[in-house]
């Protein structure tokens, strides 16, 4: 089997988690490469694996024509593009909350009025705004309940981008205690890292100074996590939350391109490598969460 790792035009060599999936994968007799998705013309029999397109949220026409042309030609892609398009708008956070899954708060705005109303409801004294389609804190701020003019400029701007602003209230375990990040595979647990942000900062990604290391994640995030593996059952997920108040809250469910810190986790390449060849010979796995079904 051919598989090709989707990466974006920053990658020209394997992200370090690649390198030891592809050195797994070429020990089982299985072909590996590297492609730059907005470069890539998809091809029926292609196997492709979406690992580092993380310019995507900015070029999000481009990508999804990309996906309709990976359908049109009947490759095989993971996660499936169903899957890619709903993850893409974090308005999943509602879909999964109606669910039944415990979601951090979130209200999606139609217009900046909206805000004051929308800060007051969360019962913070502080609270994040961003887009529903980003990555890596793009266009993310955090502020003073008390103080959102800075926020009503940020929502205004994502909107004349023509995109739609949310608002999360901000939870102060992110600073104190950090943000778990669990990974399964094929609907199993696999493993976990706690990341934490630099001191005085409040983002947890390594662009911003914050840091990784391997623990075992707590009972409340350990359930709460397998219940979304068990709902979803994907070749792949990643579940970002923070335990608030002795429960866990989901912040990001990560289905498209998440790291997935195998580095951190000897022997996940393994169980990752398994999925993969399910998944690529054919395994069902699970849909979207969806508000309406029908939709």
């Amino acid at each position: 089997m051919r598989i090709q790792f989707a990466s974006c035009s920053d990658y020209t060599e394997y992200h370090p988690d690649d390198a030891i999936l592809a050195a797994e994968l070429e020990s089982r007799g299985h072909e590996c490469e590297l492609v730059q998705w907005r470069s890539h013309t998809p091809q029926s029999g292609d196997c492709i694996l979406i690992r580092t397109t993380w310019d995507y949220y900015a070029n999000f026409a481009e990508f999804s024509a990309w996906l309709d042309a990976i359908d049109a030609a009947g490759a095989k892609v993971l996660n499936s593009t169903e899957i890619i398009r709903w993850n893409a708008d974090k308005q999943y956070l509602i879909d999964l909350d109606t669910h039944g899954h415990d979601v951090i708060s979130t209200a999606v705005l139609d217009n900046v009025g909206q805000l004051h109303g929308v800060v007051l409801s969360c019962g913070t004294e502080e609270c994040v705004v961003k887009p529903t389609r980003s990555a890596n804190a793009f266009q993310t701020l955090r502020f003073p309940a008390q103080e959102i003019e800075e926020a009503q400029n940020v929502a205004q701007s994502i909107i004349d981008t023509g995109a739609l602003p949310m608002v999360q209230p901000f939870l102060p375990e992110v600073t104190s205690e950090g943000e778990w990040s669990l990974i399964g595979f094929g609907g199993e647990y696999s493993h976990a890292v706690l990341k934490t942000p630099k001191a005085g900062d409040f983002r947890v990604q390594h662009d911003y100074g914050g840091t990784v290391s391997a623990q075992e994640p707590p009972p409340q995030a350990m359930a709460a996590a397998q219940r979304l593996f068990d709902s979803l059952k994907l070749p792949y997920m990643r579940v970002d939350g923070v335990v608030h108040w002795g429960q866990f809250l989901l912040m990001e469910l990560e289905l498209i391109e998440p790291e997935l810190f195998l580095r951190f986790a000897p022997g996940s390449e393994a169980r990752f490598a398994d999925e993969l060849e399910r998944a690529f010979n054919g395994e069902e796995y699970g849909a979207p969460l969806r508000r309406n079904p029908d939709c």
